[in-house]
């Protein structure tokens, strides 16, 4: 990661403009660092610069939105296909019910800290990975 993270170092001092490289570092920082914050400026960089690449808006728009904490951290990336499948559940099934949306609510009050529980444990991961399939699988059913 750190020798990933010096090579487009050195790329932004010659090309400090690219929003490919700006993009880059920020997936670096934010996947491999946990660092969410200096990821989401240097993507608000790399939008301003090509406000038209859909590739950083994507990467702008997913970190920015609430993320699916759990499944994320089971998975390891909120960029993984079951992550993408319960966002748009969440955008589209579960917050236009008032059930839903308590839920929800419910759900980012507790899981930050479940999210961080569940990183340190490979049992856990695999266990939520397990009931995740499930649920995407009744999800697509539906």
């Amino acid at each position: 990661m750190d020798l990933g993270l010096k090579y487009v170092d050195r790329a932004l001092e010659f090309f400090p403009e690219s929003g490919n490289y700006i993009n880059t570092k920020a997936l670096l920082l934010s996947e491999g660092k946990g660092d969410k914050v200096g990821a989401l400026k240097l993507l608000e960089k790399a939008h301003a610069a090509n406000p038209r690449d859909i590739t950083i808006e994507n990467n702008l728009q997913s970190l920015k939105s609430n993320g699916c904490f759990v499944a994320t951290a089971a998975l390891g990336s909120p960029h993984h296909p079951t992550v993408k499948v319960l966002r748009t559940w969440r955008d589209e099934y579960l917050l236009t019910r008032p059930w839903g949306r308590a839920f929800v609510d419910y759900y980012y009050k507790v899981s930050p800290d479940l999210s961080k529980s569940i990183e340190r444990r490979p049992l856990a991961k695999k266990i939520i990975r397990s009931a995740l399939a499930i649920l995407v699988a009744f999800i697509k059913k539906a």
